[in-house]
């Protein structure tokens, strides 16, 4: 009760503090003052050693039974102890569990809504790349197009599978192929395989 009335008069005050305590009723105010929060330093108990993270919006646990059990005292002194914690005081804690849970799965929730709003950002950004792409490799196509439209026998062309420039003889549009003269040789190419001259296209 002491400490409760302290820490409103602070309150009142509009002071900053630090609290320290066992006691299961102060850790209850942060339940019922807006300016106050609860905070713990994680002790795992089953190594029986700290692990020096915080924990904002959990109060601490006493863990002196759960220890005292690990260390070895008779399992009837265990629960005798327990038997002797106060029921209000079992009660509040069990409240507070029950609030931690909760406060846990929302937070939970509230990650996944985060890592669900990160994947769509993603999602968007790759959408968005590849429209851009395909706007890129259909205004390729279309210059390609107008090109291979406006091409006549005799003109130079650039036979991309070969790596090597030649000589139009004709097109074969009901094929999709062309004739080209490499060198001393005419080949038969898929009409994709031909592209303006290498000096065009730089």
């Amino acid at each position: 009760a002491i400490g409760r009335t302290v820490i409103e008069e602070l309150l009142a005050l509009g002071a900053h503090v630090v609290v320290t305590t066992h006691l299961s009723a102060l850790k209850a105010v942060a339940y019922t003052r807006p300016r106050v929060d609860n905070a713990s330093v994680e002790f795992d108990v089953q190594t029986l050693r700290p692990t020096y993270r915080l924990l904002m919006g959990e109060p601490g646990n006493s863990n002196a039974i759960i220890i005292s059990e690990r260390l070895g005292m008779s399992g009837r002194l265990v629960q005798q102890a327990r038997h002797h914690l106060d029921d209000r005081n079992r009660a509040l804690d069990k409240a507070i569990r029950g609030t931690l849970s909760s406060r846990r799965d929302a937070e939970e929730a509230l990650k996944a809504a985060r890592q669900a709003g990160l994947e769509a950002d993603r999602a968007r950004r790759g959408f968005e790349e590849k429209q851009i792409e395909l706007q890129l490799e259909r205004e390729a196509y279309e210059q390609w197009s107008k090109w291979l439209a406006s091409l006549k026998g005799g003109e130079q062309v650039y036979v991309a599978s070969f790596e090597k420039a030649g000589k139009l003889v004709r097109l074969q549009l009901h094929r999709q192929i062309a004739i080209v003269a490499v060198g001393a040789f005419e080949m038969e190419v898929p009409l994709t395989d031909i592209r303006a001259p290498a000096e065009e296209r730089r």
